[in-house]
This record gives structure tokens, sequence and C-alpha cells, in this order.
């Protein structure tokens, strides 16, 4: 039963992991296919499909559409899967901006903006999240100009692309 349970969860990172990888006509029916076999094996592997989409995101970040529609599926499918993907997601956006990993806060910034286009986070909610890189920025002295406003800028710049 463990073999079969890990053998299942190496699968569904492979299947998370490769999707998109071929730019083909089937794209949107790979994306379907993957959110029905998430949606069917989250409850019993949501720390796979989630831990999966965070590199997935992190560390490919050229198909952030890509996992970003997952995620609208997902979320279209059930509406606490799609909670649970945003959760992690804040989260990794609040640990890198903690660290000052811009790159990393730059793709969540990205992914979230994606998820307006799915109806996963509203559009208010992610100009209150670029409004909230932008206040430092204006409440700069004049013809001051730090590194970090510029990185803020950049990514508020980024997100609205």
């Amino acid at each position: 039963m463990v073999d079969e349970s890990a053998d299942l969860e190496s699968r569904l990172s492979s299947l998370i992991i490769k999707v998109g990888d071929k730019n083909a006509p089937t794209l949107q029916n790979n994306l379907e296919a993957l959110s029905v076999v998430l949606e069917k094996d989250f409850t019993n592997h949501e720390t796979t499909v989630l831990r999966t989409l965070r590199q997935c995101v992190l560390e490919l970040p050229w198909k952030v559409t890509v996992y970003s529609t997952v995620a609208g599926l997902l979320n279209a499918k059930n509406n606490e899967t799609g909670a649970k993907v945003i959760t992690l997601m804040h989260g990794v956006l609040c640990k890198s901006l903690i660290k000052g990993d811009w790159c990393s806060v730059k793709v969540i910034m990205r992914f979230f903006a994606l998820q307006v286009a799915t109806k996963t986070i509203s559009a208010s909610t992610l100009l209150s999240m670029v409004d909230t890189f932008l206040k430092p920025v204006a409440g700069q002295t004049a013809g001051v100009v730090t590194a970090q406003n510029s990185c803020f800028v950049y990514i508020a710049m980024t997100t609205l692309l």
C-alpha cells in the first residue's frame, strides 16, 4: 500500500511538472484532464499536489500561466481546493518578501495576477496587493531612489503586464 501511494504521488508530480511542455493544440485538453485527476486525488495527496505546484511556479517561471490555469481549474471544480492553493502561495509570497527573494516575489505576483483571469481572486484583491508594493515608493523622499523601491516598482509593473 505504501509503494502504491508513493508511486501515485510520483506520477501526480510528474503530470504536474510536464503539463504544458509541448505547446500542442491539445494543451487545453491536457490542462482539463490534469485538473480532473488532481481534484480526484487531492484529498489523499494534498501535500504532494501543493508542494509540486509551489515548486513548479517557483522553478519553472516560464510556465506560470500553465500553473495558474491549473489552479484556476481546481478552484472552479472545488473552491476549497482553490483556497488552499491561494493560501499556500500567499505564504510563499510572505516568506519570499522576508528573505528578499525578489525573483520569487515577481513570479508569485504574476501567478496572482493570472488568478484574476480565472476568477480565483478578485481584481480589487490584486490591486490591493500591488498597492502594498507601491506605498513605500509613494512615501519616499523626493529625489531619493532606493534599490528596494525600484524593485517594488518593477514587481508592480511586471505584475500588471
